[in-house]
C-alpha cells in the first residue's frame, strides 16, 4: 500500500509540476494526510492560484481544523465563491440532464 501511495504521489507531483491543478491538490491532500500541514498549504495556495476554486475550499477548511484565525478570513471569500460557483455549476449540469431526459419522453 505504502508503494502504491508513494507511486501516485510521485505521478501527482509530475502532474502538479507540468500545471495541472488537480495533481497540485491531490499533493496537497496527500501532504496533509500525511501531517505535512505547511507542504499542504503550499500545494492548495498554488492550485488556487492557477486558478482552481476547490483549493480555497481546502484551504478554508484547513484553517478551521487549525484554528488559525488569521487564514480562515484570508480564504473565507473565496471559498465562498467557490462554493456558489460549484453550485451554479451542478444546477446548470441538472437542467442539462433534465433537458435531455424531457427531449426523449
Amino acid at each position: 500500500m505504502l508503494n502504491q501511495q508513494a507511486e501516485a504521489k510521485r505521478y501527482f507531483t509530475k502532474a502538479a509540476n507540468l500545471g495541472h491543478t488537480h495533481g497540485m491538490i491531490n499533493v496537497g491532500i496527500m501532504e496533509l494526510q500525511a501531517g505535512n500541514i505547511t507542504a499542504a498549504r503550499t500545494w492548495l495556495e498554488r492550485a488556487e492560484r492557477a486558478g482552481d476554486s476547490d483549493a480555497a475550499l481546502k484551504l478554508f477548511a484547513i484553517a478551521q481544523m487549525t484554528g488559525d484565525v488569521s487564514e480562515m478570513r484570508r480564504w473565507q471569500h473565496k471559498a465562498e465563491n467557490a462554493m456558489r460557483s460549484s453550485d451554479f455549476e451542478m444546477n446548470q449540469f441538472n437542467n442539462q440532464i433534465t433537458n435531455s431526459i424531457k427531449s426523449r419522453l
